[in-house]
């Protein structure tokens, strides 16, 4: 069984920097397709992704310190 190669984008952490985000998250899975892309965001963030039409397969929770 062979594995996916994975990108881990770092990280979104408001809505405005998850927004900004998105172009930058379509362009790396344009350059590369057979990557699984996840991101590292607050879990409130997670529903965004489906609804923004991102390329991100996965989220990763991460903690917001300061």
């Amino acid at each position: 069984m062979a594995n996916t190669p994975a990108l881990l984008a770092l990280r979104a952490l408001g809505l405005g920097d998850f927004l900004a985000a998105v172009p930058a998250l379509r362009a790396l899975h344009a350059a590369f397709p057979n990557h699984q892309l996840t991101l590292a965001t607050p879990t409130w963030l997670h529903p965004l992704c489906g609804a923004t039409r991102s390329p991100i397969i996965r989220t990763s929770r991460c903690s917001h310190f300061g």
